[in-house]
This record gives structure tokens, C-alpha cells and sequence, in this order.
């Protein structure tokens, strides 16, 4: 059977009740043209008929071979050809024998414009597919763009972890570089102390064979100087003692 709005061929039953069982057809309004090869009427009608079915999208077009489909010429009780059925499921709406096509014609506008038909219109069910088709287009693109989110979140993620750890690498480095420079500030001040230290070292180590006449002559006046005042110090203090021992003498002549 083809799609569409182009003349589906019946060969055998089961071909049409396939398209009865189908949810998606059952209910689609379809005309059937009973036919036969040695029937005159239904080869004049026949390129008519098809002009009418590319005319007219509305409805699903069958033809059948009453000498191929013997069975279900019967089911339609067709006594005649050219015979054709309008129904829609299994109900049989109408049907007209003879080979008229503006009758044919007019019971098809009168179908498809009827205000309060119980069956669907091939057209209506071709928007409906289109609709079911763009509604999975819209799901696709929703759950594209949700992957798409999903995606820029976890390149967001990705990209703010590259970002802390290059933040944590560079603290570490300056962590280093200071914790570097505290101790090359340390060697250098330990250096400076042990340079220092040296020099104190080396005036200290300075013998007198070093010292000039005049520096020796000098510091042998340095030193009768501090001896003198030594001295001074000396008699100063000796004077002191004898003057309390003096006291002491006296206090102790009281006593007794």
C-alpha cells in the first residue's frame, strides 16, 4: 500500500485490514472503486477517478480488482461494477454503482464538508502527524539544549576548577618566592653577622708589634693615665676606710 494521497492497490484482504486495524487510519474516511479489467464502464471511469484522487487530499483512494479480491467484494456485497464504497472503519457511509463521476465527485465534498462527521479526513491526520513530528522536533531541541546547558555547565565547571588550581599554583609560587627571599634575607644577615664578627676578631687578634712609636707612645700614656687615676681611686678609698675605722674605734670605746 502506498502513502499519501495516491491510489493505494487491494490485492488481498489482509492488505485493507491492515489499514482498518491501523490507530493511525481506521478512522480516515476512504472511498473504494470496485473494478474489473473486462468491464467497459470502469476503464472509461478509471483515469477520471484517478484525476479526482490527485484533486482531492482529504480522503484515502483504494481500487479493487473484484477478480484478485473476491472476499471483500463480498463483505461490500458489490453485485455490480464499477462499484463504489464510502465508509470509514467498517462503516459503509454510502454506496453508488455506475460509472458517474460527478456524483462521485459531489458524495465526496458532501463527506469531507459534513459538520457533524464521526471520521477523520486524511489531511487532518497528515497536520496531526505533522504536529507530532514538530512537537518531536521541539523535545529534540529542548533536550539539545538542555545537553547543550549541560555541556556549558560542565565546561563552566571544568574551567573554574583549571582557574582555582592555576590561583592555588600561583599562591604556592609566591608562597615559595617569599619563603626564598626570608631566607636568602637570613643568609645574608647571618653573612653580615659573621663578617662583623670577623673584623671584632681581627682588631682584637691586632698585636703591639702592628702599632707605629707614636701609637705605642700614645698607648703608654693611655695607660699611666687610667694607673694614675687607679691610684687616685685607691688612696681616695683607703682614706674613706680609715676614717669609718676611726668611727668604728670610737663607737666601740663608747660601748665599753
Amino acid at each position: 500500500m502506498s502513502s499519501g494521497n495516491s491510489i493505494r492497490h487491494i490485492s488481498e484482504t489482509s492488505t485493507f485490514k491492515e489499514f482498518l486495524n491501523d490507530d493511525a487510519t481506521k478512522n480516515q474516511l476512504y472511498v473504494i472503486d470496485f473494478h474489473a479489467t473486462w468491464c467497459k464502464p470502469c476503464k472509461r471511469v478509471s483515469p477520471l477517478y484517478d484525476k479526482l484522487c490527485a484533486g482531492c487530499d482529504n480522503v484515502v483512494y483504494f481500487k479493487c480488482d473484484v477478480d484478485e479480491a473476491e472476499d471483500l467484494a463480498e463483505v461490500f456485497e458489490v453485485k455490480s461494477v464499477p462499484t463504489f464504497i464510502f465508509a470509514y472503519n467498517r462503516n459503509i457511509l454510502d454506496k453508488m454503482e455506475g460509472a458517474n463521476i460527478d456524483k462521485i465527485k459531489a458524495k465526496i465534498d458532501e463527506l469531507v464538508n459534513a459538520p457533524d462527521r464521526k471520521y477523520t479526513l486524511l489531511s487532518e491526520s497528515n497536520n496531526d502527524e505533522e504536529q507530532d513530528e514538530e512537537q518531536d522536533e521541539e523535545q529534540d531541541e529542548e533536550q539539545d539544549e538542555e545537553q547543550d546547558e549541560e555541556q556549558d555547565e560542565e565546561q563552566d565547571e571544568e574551567q573554574d576548577e583549571e582557574q582555582d588550581e592555576e590561583q592555588d599554583e600561583e599562591q604556592d609560587e609566591e608562597q615559595e618566592q617569599e619563603q626564598e627571599q626570608e631566607q636568602e634575607q637570613e643568609q645574608e644577615q647571618e653573612q653580615e653577622q659573621e663578617q662583623e664578627q670577623d673584623e671584632d676578631d681581627s682588631d682584637d687578634d691586632t698585636g703591639l708589634e702592628d702599632l707605629s712609636i707614636e701609637e705605642l707612645r700614645g698607648l703608654i700614656e693611655d695607660i699611666s693615665e687610667e694607673n694614675n687615676t687607679l691610684r687616685e681611686e685607691i688612696d681616695r678609698v683607703t682614706e674613706v676606710n680609715e676614717h669609718l675605722t676611726e668611727q668604728l674605734n670610737r663607737v666601740k670605746t663608747l660601748l665599753n
